[in-house]
């Protein structure tokens, strides 16, 4: 790697006046998970410095007092020479924001106490009003996800999706140290799949470097604030796994296939991120293919150079390390373990690049990832 960016370079950069070279787009997979750090015996390692960072971090500070005298140099990001800002993501995570009372790692922390299986754990880094300021020092680099549901009904949907639609716009039009992504969900029919949502979809597809669609997590709590709001039920019933039918997935692709003005659109969120980041997919669904029918031809090409099925035996020790039972497979679409919880599961995952499925909780063809809600069974029969 270090090589190919040495001697065959595609871009000459300055960022912040620091002279670098970069290869865009490039993947490379370690086989061994847990061999991630690099050893440069030709570069400087700073060790106090990276454990003063991290207890920085921890503490929740954003001065310079403390991280200034490991790193000087970081004194030149800040823009009143006393206090960091995006650098300092310890101080947004650890520190409860204007009008609240905890931090949002404590709000996450309890939420996951309640709800283990969550996904609306956020953790932000970022703040708009970092892009208030044109000549910010210190912006975070991340990939922004603007979620957006254009649902008009203020029951279900209180934030009006013209705030996201404002925000989406804002962030592309000054998108240099990060890339936006437009997550336009939960997508529920009769409530936001029309016409004219596709149609807002689309435009607002072109103020973003991917958009990803998908459904709606329609749990018990989710039921249980519709009935006592008197709201007329979405679905018959809840599921773990997100409830996309499939005549509303077809609705959109319909209209993707339609008009050849839309952005980039994704099923899934990790591949509309690595697509924005110019990366392959950190998540391997390269090897669930039927994904893979409206991505770019160019990101399938990169997911396909990238894509590597595992060592059956470093799967398998990697797999008994972490506490799986029962017998341990690697096929063409994933590894399939048993007695694995979601997060030692991703854990493979992403240290493989390669999907890694629960024994118990199969995904089926097309439908990967989602309920069976609205899908023809097995045996023909179409779920509620």
């Amino acid at each position: 790697m270090l090589q190919l960016a040495s001697n065959n370079a595609e871009h000459h950069i300055a960022a912040r006046g620091n002279d670098a070279r970069e290869v865009i787009g490039v993947g490379f997979r370690l086989p061994d998970p847990r061999q991630r750090l690099p050893y440069l015996a030709t570069r400087k390692a700073n060790p106090v410095f990276q454990f003063a960072e991290a207890l920085w971090y921890l503490a929740g500070r954003r001065d310079l007092e403390m991280i200034g005298h490991y790193a000087p140099s970081m004194r030149s990001s800040s823009p009143d020479g006393i206090t960091l800002g995006g650098s300092a993501y310890g101080y947004t995570l650890f520190n409860p924001a204007d009008g609240d009372t905890a931090s949002p790692f404590d709000r996450v922390l309890e939420l996951l106490r309640t709800e283990t299986d969550s996904k609306r754990g956020y953790l932000p880094v970022f703040s708009a009003s970092e892009l208030a300021v044109s000549d910010n020092p210190d912006m975070a680099c991340l990939t922004v996800l603007v979620t957006h549901s254009n649902i008009q009904n203020p029951a279900v949907e209180p934030v009006d999706s013209n705030i996201a639609a404002e925000s989406l716009r804002t962030l592309y039009e000054h998108a240099e140290r990060y890339r936006t992504v437009l997550y336009w969900r939960p997508i529920v029919p009769g409530l936001n799949d029309s016409d004219s949502d596709i149609a807002r979809a689309r435009e607002l597809s072109l103020h973003a470097h991917a958009t990803v669609f998908t459904g709606l997590f329609f749990r018990d709590e989710i039921a249980a604030y519709y009935e006592a709001h008197g709201l007329t039920m979405p679905y018959e019933e809840t599921a773990r796994r997100k409830i996309m039918p499939e005549t509303a997935e077809q609705r959109i692709l319909d209209a993707f296939e339609r008009d050849d003005s839309w952005g980039a659109l994704f099923r899934k969120t990790s591949c509309g991120v690595a697509y924005a980041q110019e990366e392959a997919d950190y998540n391997g669904h390269y090897g669930i293919r039927e994904l893979c029918d409206i991505c770019p031809p160019e990101q399938v090409a990169k997911c396909r150079a990238a894509w590597l099925k595992p060592d059956l035996a470093n799967v398998i020790r990697e797999a008994r390390g972490l506490g799986a039972t029962g017998p341990i497979e690697v096929n063409d679409r994933a590894i399939v373990v048993e007695g694995l919880d979601e997060p030692p599961r991703y854990y493979l995952q992403h240290g493989f690049g390669f999907q890694c499925h629960d024994q118990a909780k199969p995904h089926h063809h097309r439908r990967h990832g989602r309920a069976p809600i609205g899908w023809k069974a097995e045996n023909g029969n179409t779920g509620t």
